[in-house]
């Protein structure tokens, strides 16, 4: 199975997935966030600068981890029913990932709008919501004058 494959069927949602089943060499990440997988587990990288921090990584032509992601704080190891699905992935029980990844495709794109949507009317709401109490600031402390930076606090 592909760093791919395991970060589609598990739902990581990284941009670039590597998998080593020792969890010792790997190629480098090129985008992020970015997850490298070991037989028994995973580690997610959100961005270069966290990537170029591990004290672990020995980077070089290839990223080496002597002892492995496992040792690398943030280390996730797969969860029962993780596991539970990648044994049945690999004794052919389900599907592969690849006969699938059109519908897997539409599916996350689906995820990945809502999420938008949800973020969008988020921020619209708390943009509301600080501009209402700005006005009721204005209106029941300043009287509606403009307020001279600096000069007094408010307290709530």
């Amino acid at each position: 199975m592909t760093g791919a494959q395991l970060n589609t069927l598990l739902g990581i949602n990284a941009k670039h997935a590597l998998y080593r089943e020792d969890g010792k060499w790997y190629h480098h990440l090129k985008s992020f966030p970015g997850v490298l997988f070991d037989k028994n587990g995973y580690l997610l990288v959100n961005n270069s600068d966290d990537y170029n921090s591990y004290s672990e990584f020995q980077i070089g032509k290839e990223l080496h981890i002597p002892k492995g992601i496992s040792s690398v704080k943030g280390y996730k190891p797969f969860l029962s029913t993780q596991k539970k699905l990648l044994q049945e992935v690999n004794s052919n029980k389900v599907e592969p990932v690849q006969e699938h990844s059109k519908l897997f495709t539409e599916i996350n794109s689906l995820i990945q709008d809502a999420r938008k949507k949800v973020a969008s009317t988020v921020n619209r709401e708390l943009v509301l919501l600080y501009w209402q109490i700005g006005r009721a600031i204005k209106d029941d402390i300043l009287k509606n004058k403009r307020a001279d930076y600096g000069e007094q606090i408010i307290l709530l």
